[in-house]
C-alpha cells in the first residue's frame, strides 16, 4: 500500500533543461546535473522553485547564477510558462543592467520552450556588446 502512495508521488523531471545547462558548460551544467537527480528523487523538492525565483529577481544586487538553477528547477517541473512570465515583469522594472540579464535569461527560457521567434524579439540580442 505504502508502495503505491510513493508511485503516485513521483512526478516525470523533464530532462530537455538539462540540455540547456550543457550549452553553457562547467559549472552550471554540473549544478543543473545535482538539481535534475535530487528532483528525480524527490519532486517535490521543486515546489519552492517559483517563490524562490520571486524573491531572487527582487533582490537589489540578484545572483544570476541562482536565478539560472531556480529558472531550471521550474523548467524541470514543467512550469517554464511561469518563469517566463515572471521574467517578463522583473524587466520591465529592472535598472538596465539587471534588465539585460533577466533578458538573456528570458531568452534562454523561449529556446527552451521551442519559442525561437519571441526569443529572437528580445533586445538583448540586438546589443553590441554582449556579455554572456
Amino acid at each position: 500500500m505504502e508502495e503505491k502512495k510513493n508511485k503516485k508521488l513521483k512526478k516525470v523531471v523533464l530532462t530537455r533543461s538539462m540540455s540547456m545547462g550543457v550549452l553553457h558548460g562547467g559549472e552550471l551544467a554540473l549544478e543543473r546535473l545535482i538539481d535534475y537527480h535530487k528532483a528525480k528523487a524527490n519532486f517535490l523538492s521543486l515546489n519552492s522553485a517559483e517563490t524562490e525565483l520571486d524573491a531572487l529577481l527582487n533582490e537589489e544586487r540578484p545572483e544570476f547564477k541562482k536565478l539560472h538553477r531556480c529558472v531550471a528547477k521550474m523548467e524541470m517541473s514543467g512550469k517554464e510558462s511561469e518563469a517566463v512570465m515572471k521574467l517578463r515583469n522583473a524587466i520591465k522594472k529592472a535598472e538596465p543592467h539587471k534588465a539585460y540579464e533577466f533578458e538573456m535569461l528570458l531568452v534562454e527560457t523561449l529556446i527552451y520552450q521551442g519559442d525561437y521567434t519571441e526569443a529572437l524579439r528580445c533586445k538583448c540580442l540586438e546589443e553590441k556588446y554582449i556579455t554572456d
